[in-house]
């Protein structure tokens, strides 16, 4: 557990999914496009919940996770990344 809070499994998982994404899709772009993966990551989500699929949410559940720490991320002193999310 990570703090006592998440196992480092489910950790070791989003740190890996975000890794992929980082090389397969570059760094994110700006905080609209983030929005955009992560609407797409949670429709798959609900999906998966709606259907009971317990394996399929824990899959899904990590996308997101990974997703929501890339915008987090990319929001520390990325100066493109700043420039294209500002008005």
């Amino acid at each position: 557990m990570v703090g006592g809070v998440i196992s480092a499994k489910t950790i070791e998982a989003c740190v890996a999914v975000a890794a992929k994404a980082e090389s397969r899709y570059g760094a994110i772009a700006s905080t609209h496009e983030s929005l955009g993966v992560l609407a797409e990551e949670m429709y798959e989500l609900t999906a998966c919940i709606r259907a009971n699929a317990l394996d399929a949410v824990r899959h899904e559940a990590i996308d997101v996770a990974a997703a929501a720490l890339r915008l987090a991320d990319a929001c520390q002193g990325q100066p493109e990344f700043e420039r294209r999310s500002r008005k």
